[in-house]
């Protein structure tokens, strides 16, 4: 790279390692120097094969999943535009060309969630007898939790029948979805064996000291990160959580004409709301109840309480990371999208923690290929 930044990204790259910063004023260079020989439009063959020779040349720019390059770009296919670093500043240029003064309007988008639902071997006779039953009962837990188990088929299929449901409809239907501890997991596992015990076995071992050295490399602003040394593992494992809201920052998104710019302090909140010890629960709740109509993690102060906030209600859980694996499944089990403010933070734990397919996008992509670039 001839550019004055050049050498230092290089330098950067040959050591297996390469900041935000530095992929940014590389992707400036490399669009810059396509425009200079192709025009503002090459071609998709010439943008593929960049994209190829970078991730060839450089294993730390490699995402270990699909092709390797796509966070460097990806030809559109199925009438969906192409995606990618390149792409996305090539179109950004082409629009500020064009004089076009409309923000951009491209929002992280969430796709209908493919779910494959068991085959209930409930008669409707006895299906119903049992709905019922658990509207009306809290105990004895252990029948709940059989009742629980044996309907969660006819749950899931009830809740995806004619579009999503509003959650205040799911949990009038099904209250013991909330008020009964284990039961989101118990439906997820039922819903997704494969994915149910991958938060819990995998945090810790393998995801969050990459998340935290990579934070660290790329100078992110967090609390902790300088004293990473003297951390028990489950704090190492709380931060790793907290800092995703602050490398995976939400993206511009627009509803009808009205364009949104979240700061990392909502995708923070959004994410997991920390209160200080001694919050009044019951106002903080109900206050909660219209302010974030969506699954969150709440976590109260130095008390180390953490608990999962669906519609107004709240389950107490162990650790954060018990937590924020509850709050993804209460997303699924209710079949509701992410909020737009910390939607690539539970898009990263779709894709890259749970291994459960998603839409993803190039920062997600990048962020994969850096966490595993050391174990090339």
């Amino acid at each position: 790279m001839k550019a004055p930044l050049g050498p230092s990204i290089v330098e950067s790259l040959e050591s297996n390692t390469i900041t935000t910063q530095q992929r940014r004023a590389m992707v400036r260079i490399i669009v810059a120097h396509l425009i200079e020989k192709y025009g503002e439009t090459p071609s998709t063959e010439t943008k593929k094969a960049m994209a190829i020779s970078l991730v060839e040349t450089f294993s730390c720019l490699r995402d270990p999943e699909g092709n390797g390059y796509e966070a460097w770009f990806s030809p559109g296919q199925r009438h969906r535009p192409s995606t990618g670093f390149l792409e996305e500043r090539l179109r950004n240029i082409r629009k500020r060309m064009l004089r076009l003064r409309t923000p951009s309007s491209v929002a992280f988008i969430c796709e209908k969630r493919s779910t494959v639902i068991p085959a209930s071997t409930l008669s409707p006779e006895r299906a119903v007898q049992l709905k019922e039953w658990l509207k009306n009962n809290t105990r004895p837990q252990d029948q709940v939790e059989q009742y629980m188990k044996e309907t969660a088929p006819l749950r899931a299929h009830w809740i995806r029948e004619y579009g999503s449901k509003p959650i205040s409809e799911i949990l009038s239907e099904f209250p013991r979805l909330m008020d009964t501890p284990g039961m989101i997991s118990q439906d997820f596992s039922i819903l997704h064996p494969d994915a149910a015990d991958k938060m819990c076995s995998s945090w810790l071992p393998v995801f969050a000291d990459k998340i935290l050295a990579f934070a660290k490399r790329d100078k992110r602003q967090m609390d902790g990160l300088d004293n990473l040394d003297n951390m028990s593992a489950d704090s190492k494992g709380m931060l790793a959580l907290k800092i995703l809201p602050v490398i995976l920052p939400p993206p511009v998104y627009k509803i009808g004409h009205k364009t949104f710019r979240p700061t990392v302090q909502e995708a923070r909140t959004s994410f997991i709301d920390v209160q200080p010890s001694g919050t009044n629960m019951v106002l903080y709740l109900e206050r909660q109840r219209e302010a974030k109509p969506f699954p969150f993690v709440l976590e109260l102060g130095m008390a180390g309480q953490f608990f999962v906030v669906v519609n107004g209600q709240a389950l107490e859980q162990l650790t954060l990371p018990k937590a924020v694996d509850v709050c993804f499944k209460a997303f699924y089990c209710l079949d509701i999208h992410y909020p737009k403010q910390c939607a690539p933070v539970w898009e990263f734990l779709q894709q890259v923690v749970y291994g459960m397919p998603g839409t993803e996008n190039s920062s997600i992509r990048f962020l994969r290929a850096s966490i595993f670039a050391a174990e090339d």
